[in-house]
């Protein structure tokens, strides 16, 4: 909630990785959040955080148009594509 400013009901767990194997043993977790409620930002004064909202189908074009290039954030969005598939387009809660 700090930097985005949105509350989560509910969240679950998806998948940890490590996000360089063999340089470095830094291990990330994915969640997934839901019910969420919009909040304030609690930004530190150096931060400037700008939330923008897409829908899948929109987040997996920025993937192909380059907007998004940050390998964690790239790998959550085809873990829930990959889940819709999977789920006949229902995710496994």
């Amino acid at each position: 909630m700090e930097e985005t400013g949105i509350k989560c009901g509910k969240i679950k767990k998806i998948t940890s990785f490590y996000s360089s194997p063999g340089f470095l043993n830094e291990k990330l977790t994915l969640f997934l959040a839901w019910e969420k409620e919009r909040k304030f930002q609690k930004l530190e004064d150096d931060e400037n955080i700008k939330i923008k909202e897409v829908d899948l189908n929109e987040a997996l074009n920025m993937i192909l148009r380059s907007k998004i290039k940050d390998a964690k954030t790239i790998l959550g969005i085809l873990i829930l594509q990959a889940s819709f598939k999977k789920f006949d387009k229902r995710v496994n809660l």
